[in-house]
């Protein structure tokens, strides 16, 4: 079982990290896209450096914190596509079907 990521974790990992890599977690980063489904979190972490990474996931894993990876919040990296009534993540890069319509959040 994982430790919540509470006041007092945030405090030990900041100790640890340059002032300004943590925060409390906006709204966007809790939610999906679509905003049927809302997470709960204690910390965000905005890392400027591998090392600092290597801190935040060593400092997790000591505490049995979990660890919710965000990338760079591009959309290169997957969407939706629907065909039908299914629905599915694909590669927007290698997808025609969305190639031809651009890249949409869906």
């Amino acid at each position: 079982m994982l430790n919540p990521a509470d006041a007092r974790f945030a405090e030990e990992l900041g100790r640890l990290l340059p002032e300004g890599t943590l925060r409390a977690p906006p709204p966007a980063y809790l939610q999906e896209p679509r905003g049927m489904l809302h997470g709960q979190g204690g910390v965000l972490a905005l890392p400027r450096s591998t090392g600092e990474v290597a801190v935040i996931v060593r400092a997790c894993g000591q505490a049995r914190v979990g660890i919710v990876p965000w990338g760079g919040g591009g959309w290169s990296a997957g969407r939706s596509c629907r065909r039908g009534r299914r629905r599915w993540c694909c590669r927007w890069s290698v997808c025609r079907r969305c190639a031809a319509s651009g890249p949409t959040k869906g």
